[in-house]
C-alpha cells in the first residue's frame, strides 16, 4: 500500500498538523479521496485536513469494495454529502484513529460517518463535534454494520443524534467514551436494542472551547480516566 503523509514543517523533518498542516479542499461534487480498488491497512492517509468537500457519497472521503486503509491524525471538518457527510463506507472497514470530526453534514444519513454493507470500522480516539443528518448525526449503521468505537467523544450533534441503527443486524461496540449533548438523543432507531456498551459516560466532556476551536478537555473532564486513559482526538486545535 501507499503511506501518503501530511503536514511537514518547511525542513521535511517534522510534521504537526496544529503548526504546518496540509489542507485539501476537494473539487465541487467530489470526495477528496475515494478507495474502490481493496485497498487494505497497509494504505495510510495521515496528517491533512480535509474541508468543504461536497459529494453524493462520502463528502471528504467515500470508502467501497472492501478499501479498509488506515486514516490517522486527520480533521475532517465542514464536508457534506447525502450519505456520510464525512466519511461513508460501503463494505468497508477502514481504521479511524486521532481525528477530529467536526461540523459536518449528511442530508440522509451519517453526518459524521455513514456504514453499510457489513462496514466495521475501528473508531478509536476520535472526537465527533457538531456534525448534522436526518439519522445519525455522529455514526450511522445498516445492513451488518458493525463499528468498533473505543475512547472516543461524541458530544453536541445538533441533528440526528449520536448513533443510528436501521436494523437489527448492526451492532455498534462502544467502550471507554463519552456520549454528551446528542440530540434528539445518543442511541436511535435499533440502536439501544443491539449496542454493546461499556464503560461509557454520559457526562460533559468539558471540551475547553469547541466554538474556538480548541477540543483539548479540562483536566477534570470525565475523558480523562484511570480505567480508559485519555478519550477523544489528541488533535485539540482547528488550524488553518
Amino acid at each position: 500500500g501507499i503511506a501518503v503523509l501530511g503536514s511537514w514543517a518547511d525542513d521535511f523533518k517534522h510534521r504537526d498538523i496544529h503548526t504546518t498542516p496540509s489542507i485539501i479542499r476537494p473539487d465541487a461534487g467530489q470526495s477528496a479521496i475515494r478507495g474502490n480498488f481493496g485497498e487494505d491497512s497497509t494504505a495510510v492517509l495521515d496528517g491533512f485536513i480535509v474541508a468543504g468537500g461536497e459529494a453524493t457519497f462520502g463528502g471528504a472521503i467515500a470508502l467501497r469494495n472492501g478499501s479498509s486503509p488506515k486514516l490517522t491524525n486527520l480533521i475532517l471538518d465542514s464536508n457534506r454529502a447525502t450519505y456520510g457527510g464525512a466519511i461513508a463506507c460501503h463494505a468497508s472497514s477502514p481504521v479511524i484513529r486521532n481525528v477530529l470530526i467536526i461540523n459536518n453534514n449528511a442530508a440522509e444519513t451519517g453526518g459524521g460517518i455513514h456504514c453499510m454493507k457489513g462496514s466495521s470500522p475501528l473508531i478509536s480516539h476520535v472526537t465527533f463535534y457538531g456534525n448534522r443528518a436526518k439519522y445519525g448525526g455522529a455514526i450511522f449503521a445498516k445492513v451488518g454494520s458493525c463499528p468498533f468505537i473505543e475512547k472516543s467523544i461524541i458530544a453536541n450533534q445538533p441533528e440526528g443524534g449520536a448513533i443510528y441503527c436501521s436494523d437489527l443486524s448492526s451492532k455498534p461496540i462502544i467502550g471507554c467514551s463519552v456520549l454528551w449533548q446528542n440530540h434528539p438523543s445518543d442511541y436511535g432507531g435499533d440502536a439501544d436494542k443491539t449496542m454493546l456498551l461499556k464503560d461509557v459516560y454520559s457526562e460533559d466532556p468539558k471540551l475547553i472551547a469547541p466554538g474556538s476551536g480548541n477540543f483539548a478537555v479540562e483536566d477534570n473532564s470525565p475523558a480523562l480516566t484511570k480505567s480508559c486513559g485519555k478519550m477523544g482526538s489528541r488533535i485539540t486545535s482547528v488550524g488553518r
